[in-house]
């Protein structure tokens, strides 16, 4: 009987996204929880249902994220040391949830960063393409934060001034 030597554990995170629902189910429960099922090629725990989440990637620690809290409007609610082991691991686990579920987090939400008025198929076939890239280059996650997102936001409110003065003329 041979034995396989084990692996090193390799550093991950994974996150809970947890959602309130307007009534109670049959069951009692008062909210829903986000899982993923788990393709069944995957080397580790193929077919589980779990929690979005994965290892670590150098995308975790770029440079680049101090510069997006710097500029992010609710910048002094976060973790400043963006060295720290603790804000990687965060880090990681937001980028899994987007690249696992295309469920972006912001602050604040991006719904309330893009007018209502504006209907967005630039904004949605960008964040698709990015998405994408992500997918084959987590080191892409960072950029989404510093000029993909500023730029379609800034883009979505000039066409939705743009639509409001025609409509209104």
């Amino acid at each position: 009987k041979t034995t396989k030597a084990m692996s090193a554990p390799k550093l991950a995170a994974t996150i809970l996204v947890i959602s309130p629902l307007k009534h109670i189910l049959k069951d009692g429960s008062n909210y829903r929880v986000l899982m993923v099922k788990r393709s069944s090629k995957n080397r580790f725990m193929p077919s589980y249902t779990v929690f979005p989440g994965g290892v670590l990637e150098d995308a975790d620690s770029s440079p680049n994220w101090s510069q997006v809290f710097s500029s992010s409007p609710s910048s002094n609610h976060y973790h400043r040391d963006f060295s720290s082991l603790d804000f990687k691991l965060r880090m990681c686990a937001i980028r899994e949830l987007y690249e696992e579920c295309s469920l972006l987090l912001t602050s604040p939400p991006l719904h309330k960063l893009v007018p209502r008025s504006t209907t967005l198929p630039h904004f949605t076939s960008s964040l698709t393409s990015h998405h994408r890239q992500l997918l084959s280059d987590p080191l892409q996650f960072p950029q989404l934060f510093t000029s993909l997102l500023p730029s379609l936001i800034s883009s979505s409110s000039s066409a939705s001034s743009t639509n409001t003065t025609n409509t209104t003329s």
